[in-house]
């Protein structure tokens, strides 16, 4: 039991903590990704913080 929740714990840091942005791979148009705003980008954001998962007002225009 003790392992299990070792475990579980371990996955919930690594989760919680991982910067999406560490080794990325930008692949495909790097001109259309350079003309989407810099506030609808995750690397437009500020530290520890990140975009709305489903938000439509994030999503389009």
């Amino acid at each position: 039991m003790a392992a299990e929740y070792d475990e579980l714990r371990w996955l919930a840091q690594v989760l919680v903590f991982h910067d999406p942005l560490d080794g990325c791979e930008v692949r495909g148009d790097v001109e259309a990704l350079r003309r989407v705003p810099a506030h609808k980008t995750l690397a437009g954001c500020r530290p520890g913080c990140g975009l709305p998962i489903g938000n439509p007002t994030r999503s389009g225009g």
